[in-house]
Parts: structure tokens; sequence; C-alpha cells
């Protein structure tokens, strides 16, 4: 075959080949941050093509869509107490309803132990370039879940604990600069997550490790709210806890698991 039809035969190849991004229109694709895991996603009601991701490495923007994207942690605390775990870890990220430019954070770390060290809630009010603490009275609170009032953007709701205490319901009247416990009526339940009723923001739900519990008092009292909610069956767990030190190398960590592991099948 000559240089001439090699080259032919090439180009034809390509230009009936269907692109590789074609194929994969179905279903779901990657769009980054690299190297990050994300938490949870907060999108800008006003500019949706705005988003915002909580990851592993504290809070990366987007500003076409998810396409590209950049950190966006000035201000946020720093894993000065835990550099090998990195951070701030944010679990929970929430957009003001009218205003895209004020969003919430809340950044935890990780301790050598594998327990939670949060600290409470952090506020932008220029899209993310910057961040204060908003914090007050919870200052080493982990969250799990935050939400705001569309109607009301002032009150927010969170789900946060302290350490590996059990999770409780806090809420705020004036835009994140005070906070209070607002859980009465769920007795020793952990909550879990929170969701505002988009129709009536006095109207609450609450997901514990009970069930689902409601309030229509604006987190002034909850109520259970589970009927018909199926609780799954438990089965005692016989395993033991392992906490792993970055610093060990990958043959003594490996030496330290199996000890545990031949530890623990001997007391079977």
């Amino acid at each position: 075959m000559t240089k001439e039809r090699v080259v032919s035969v090439v180009c034809l190849c390509v230009a009936i080949w269907p692109p590789v991004a074609q194929a994969q229109t179905a279903g779901w694709n990657p769009i980054g941050p690299e190297r990050g895991t994300a938490f949870v996603i907060a999108v800008d009601p006003q500019n949706p093509s705005t988003v915002f991701a909580g990851t592993k490495g504290g809070v990366f923007k987007s500003t076409d869509g998810g396409s590209e994207w950049f950190p966006t942690n000035l201000g946020l605390p720093t894993p000065e107490s835990f550099p090998e775990n990195g951070g701030p870890n944010i679990n929970a990220l929430a957009v003001h309803p009218q205003d895209g430019s004020t969003l919430y954070a809340g950044p935890t770390f990780i301790s050598f132990f594998g327990e939670p060290v949060g600290r409470g809630v952090f506020a932008s009010r220029d899209g993310g370039a910057g961040w204060h603490a908003a914090n007050a009275g919870i200052e080493s609170l982990s969250l799990l879940s935050l939400a705001i009032d569309r109607p009301t953007p002032t009150t927010l709701y969170l789900v946060g604990r302290v350490s590996t205490n059990t999770p409780q319901v806090y809420a705020s009247t004036d835009g994140g600069s005070t906070w209070a416990v607002a859980n009465v009526g769920m007795g020793t339940n952990a909550a879990l997550s929170l969701s505002i009723d988009p129709t009536t923001s006095s109207t609450l739900y609450a997901g514990t490790g009970s069930g689902v519990f409601k309030s229509i008092d604006g987190g002034a009292s909850w109520t259970a709210s589970s009927a018909g909610c199926r609780r799954a069956r438990s089965r005692p767990s016989r395993s033991i806890g392992t906490y792993r030190h970055t610093s060990l190398p990958p043959p003594l960590e490996r030496a330290f698991s199996r000890a545990a592991t031949e530890a623990q099948l001997g007391r079977r």
C-alpha cells in the first residue's frame, strides 16, 4: 500500500469514527474537581452555572457549570493541628437563595484517632473569595447538614456534633452570628440530615437514627413522623476498630492489620 493510500485510509477512519464524547452522552461523567472527594454540592439559585463543591481539600468553585474548578479557601481554617490528614473537609455547604455571593460552609478535620474535629460554620460574602467565622456558640461543631430558610435567609439550620457526641439540630436567626440547640422533642435520637419545606419554611424534616422527625414551628419542637418507615434489622458487629498512621510504611501497616485480625479471630 502506498504512503498516499495509507494517509487516505487514516483520514477516512477519523472522519467516520464517532467521537468518544458522543458515545458517553448517557449516564454520568466525572467533571472534577480533580483529586477531590466531593461530599456536598451547592448551586447558585440565581446563576446555575456557578457551582460550589465541598471536598477533602476545602471549597472548590466552578463558574461554567463544572467544566473547570478552582479552590476558594482564603480565610477557612487550615489543618495545622492535623497536617497528615489534609483538609479541611467540607461536609456541609449552602448558598444564599437570593444572593449567590453569600454562602456558608462547615469545615471539619479528622484527628489522628479518626474523630471529627469541627470548626463550626464559616461564611463568605463575596462568592467564596474570602471566609470568616460565623460560629458563636458552635466553635467545635462538626457539621453533617446545613440549610437556609428561603423566604427568610437570615434563618439557618444545621445538624452537627462535637467530637463523637450525639448530633443535634441547631438554629440561627441572625445569619449565623449566633446559634442555639433546636431539638426539643427528639430526645436522645441522633440527627443526621435536615431539609426545609420549600412552600412552608416553618416546616422542617430531620432524619435521625430512629426515623424521620418533623417540626412545624421552625425547629422549636419536634415530633416523630415515621409511620410506614421500616427500620432495617441490624446484626451485631464482631469487628474491631483499627487506626491508620499515615507515616507507617506499607509492610508495617499490613503487619499491624494482620495482627489485629488474628487477635479478633482468636477471641471468637
